[in-house]
Order: structure tokens, then C-alpha cells, then sequence
């Protein structure tokens, strides 16, 4: 990997941190902010389970004929160097680099770019922000959670929408409710990867929130997109995918008090294959026409996803010092994965945490924490429930930022 792009915007950022101040009138604050785990994992009497590496998450998952060995190490899971400007009185700027686990080069850190943004606050409380950013799908949800150390909230843990989009975002107050319902919404590049810029559809996202109070928000969100998988070329051989349309739709509730927090969030997430609007490639497979192999070019691509979840989660502080953490998700996948689909499906899902929160000092936060983890697994194409998986780990998360 070429570091040196990563290594000349780090410099510029802190630069700029040494030198922008009152004489351009602009104000630059650099932070950074850490996860760092010690994590157990017990021997598990199940040898059909699959273990996800504590490293990768919950979705970094395979075989492993050690699944009953018990494990234990250090690793950290996220790593963020922020900078955030105020460029002027209407228009402000982030940039932030992340290193984690999955993204290591061998045992080092390779950062990204995580956040790239511009925004513009145009007329009152409205605002524009163009760049690489947070899409307005789980944003509440995660600010009530407040524990994004321990883990993802529901939708970005799932897949269902990734953390992060390129384009074009839109907040504000409704022209209706006196401030009380804010809107949001984003068109981007989509397809879970925020430079797909080789595809001319894109994503559309929406969000309507409700605010009674500085404590409570209720939320309902969407977002749609239709895109083509990329297409490969083998000798003869020739795949071009169908178009896919995928489409998301969710509630959040949350409160947040002096003493406890707690919400409520269900998604319904759709993935199927537009065959109606598919054009063949000329050859497919061989050199055979696609007529010719259709039932084998179909069974390929033939799949849909219905996958549905909902999490609930709260905290309780007992003193300044000391809070209780808990969180249960369900999911259920119930989509037709087509004949020909050889990978292993996890159909329904219970996903549990609980952790003890101690604060040590104002930037430093000590989390002891369980977490267990199960689900039904299809195997192959078998169409048939085949098995149960089921993983346990103990940890002690470090939450530091400054």
C-alpha cells in the first residue's frame, strides 16, 4: 500500500493545527480517539459453530478446527486521528483518518480516509455537506447508544447500510412544527462502497426525526438504490450481472437522561434481482448464446434477501463514575438464496452484551463486558435448518480519546 498521500494529508491537517488560528480567523482542533481490547473466548463443547474473530467482528466469521481451544489476546478495533475546522461563520470542514483491525497490513496499521467533508450552513439552520460522510441512517440511533466502543448499532453491524457514503447531504428544520421535526436527506454513490463512481446509479437516503424534547427522539428512515455488480471476463467466458434493488426502512426511539439512556430500533432490509430489466451479455459461461443456458445463468444470480431486526438497548448510571450497559438484537433472514447458492447462510441471529462502564478520568473509559453470540446456519444449498452456532467472549474494552 502507498502510504504517501495518507502521510501528505496528515501533515497539511497538522499544519494547519499549528499555524490556522485567529490570523486567518478559522479555528482547527486535532483529536484522536482509541478502542483497544483484552479479549477471552472459553472452549466451546460445539464443534459445528463458527467462531468470529473478536478482531474482524461479528461478521468476519469461517470454520475453525480450534473452535474448541480457548483463545485470549490484545488487539484494538479502531484507531481515529480527527481534524475538525470552522472555516468561517457559515461553512466548517472534518477530516479523519481510521485504522482498525481488518484493514492491518500484516500486523500494522494501514489508516484510510474515514471522513472528508465540507458544510455549508446556507439559510438558519440548514445546511449542505458535500464529501465522504456519515449517511442519515443510524446516527441517532448511535449517539443514544453511546457505546460504539463495545459495538456497532444494529443497522451498520448487520450491513444493512454502511457507515459511510460519498455525496451530497441536506439537514433542517420542516417548514411545519416550530423546530419540533428535522429532515435529512442524502444522494450518494451507494452500493456499500463510498467511491463507486463506476456505476451511474446511486443511492437515496431519507430521514424524518421528531424532537418533544432535548431527552426523547423518535425517527423513521429509508433509502433505495439500483446498481450492477461489476462484470468479469474469464477466456470465453463472460458474466454480467442483473440489476439488484435494494431498499431499507426503520424506526428508532430513544431517550436520553441525566441518569439512563435507552431506545428501540427495527429495520426491514430487501435485496432482489430485477430480471425484467435485464439485457443479456452475448456470450455467457461459454460460447453458447445466454438462450441456451439461461436456467444456468439464472440459477447463478436467482437470489433475494428479506432480512428484519430489531434491537433494544439502555444504560443506567449509579454515580459520576459508573454505568451499566445492556443490549439485545434479534434478526431473521427469510430470503430465497436461489439453488445454487454454495456459501453458508445464517438465517436467524440473538446477538447479547452487557458491560460495567468506569470512568477513571474525563477522556478515559474502562469497560469490562460480555458479549454472546448464536444463530441457525444454513449450509450450502440445503434448504433445510442445519445446525446451530454459538460464541461467547469476555473482554475489557479502553475507550481513550483527546
Amino acid at each position: 500500500m502507498n502510504t504517501t498521500p495518507i502521510r501528505t494529508l496528515l501533515g497539511v491537517a497538522l499544519l494547519l493545527s499549528l499555524f490556522a488560528g485567529d490570523a486567518t480567523g478559522q479555528t482547527v482542533k486535532v483529536g484522536g480517539l482509541a478502542y483497544v481490547d483484552y479479549f477471552y473466548r472459553p472452549g466451546d463443547d460445539d464443534r459445528s459453530s463458527s467462531w468470529q474473530n473478536p478482531k474482524n467482528g461479528l461478521w468476519s466469521s469461517g470454520r475453525d478446527a480450534t473452535v474448541n481451544d480457548a483463545l485470549h489476546g490484545f488487539t484494538y478495533r479502531r484507531l481515529y486521528l480527527t481534524t475538525d475546522a470552522v472555516l468561517s461563520e457559515r461553512f466548517k470542514a472534518r477530516f479523519r483518518l481510521e485504522a482498525n483491525g481488518t484493514n492491518a497490513v500484516g500486523s500494522k496499521p494501514a489508516p484510510f480516509v474515514k471522513d472528508l467533508w465540507v458544510d455549508w450552513n446556507y439559510a438558519g439552520d440548514h445546511s449542505a455537506r458535500l464529501g465522504v460522510m456519515p449517511p442519515p441512517a443510524f446516527q441517532l440511533s448511535e449517539r443514544v447508544w453511546g457505546y460504539r466502543s463495545l459495538e456497532k448499532t444494529i443497522l451498520d453491524l448487520q450491513g444493512v447500510n454502511s457507515s459511510r457514503d460519498f455525496g451530497i447531504r441536506f439537514d433542517g428544520p420542516a417548514p411545519i412544527g416550530n423546530g419540533l421535526i428535522r429532515y435529512a436527506a442524502m444522494l450518494a454513490n451507494g452500493n456499500g462502497n463510498w467511491n463507486n463512481t463506476d456505476d451511474k446509479h446511486k443511492k437515496g437516503y431519507a430521514r424524518i426525526s421528531i424532537h418533544p424534547s432535548e431527552k426523547l427522539v423518535f425517527s423513521a428512515g429509508a433509502d433505495y438504490e439500483r446498481y450492477l455488480r461489476q462484470n468479469s471476463t474469464s477466456g470465453l467466458e463472460l458474466f454480467r450481472s442483473p440489476p439488484y434493488r435494494e431498499a431499507r426502512a426503520s424506526v428508532f426511539g430513544g431517550y436520553e437522561g441525566d441518569a439512563a439512556r435507552f431506545g428501540v430500533e427495527a429495520f426491514l432490509h430487501t435485496l432482489k434481482v430485477q430480471w425484467s430489466r435485464y439485457t443479456p451479455a452475448p456470450r455467457v459461461f461459454d460460447d453458447r448464446p445466454f438462450e441456451e443456458n439461461e436456467s444456468e445463468y439464472r440459477n447463478r444470480y436467482e437470489s433475494s434477501t428479506r432480512l428484519s431486526g430489531i434491537s433494544v438497548f439502555g444504560s443506567f448510571k449509579i454515580n459520576p463514575l459508573v454505568e451499566f450497559v445492556g443490549r439485545l438484537d434479534l434478526t431473521k433472514d427469510d430470503g430465497d438464496f436461489g439453488p445454487s447458492d454454495y456459501s453458508d447462510r445464517v438465517l436467524n441471529e440473538t446477538f447479547v452484551l452487557a458491560g460495567v462502564a468506569f470512568s477513571p478520568g474525563k477522556h478515559v473509559r474502562i469497560i469490562p463486558n460480555l458479549w454472546w453470540f448464536s444463530s441457525d446456519l444454513q449450509e450450502g444449498d440445503e434448504r433445510e435448518f442445519s445446525g446451530k452456532g454459538k460464541n461467547r467472549m469476555g473482554r475489557v474494552t479502553i475507550k481513550a480519546s483527546f
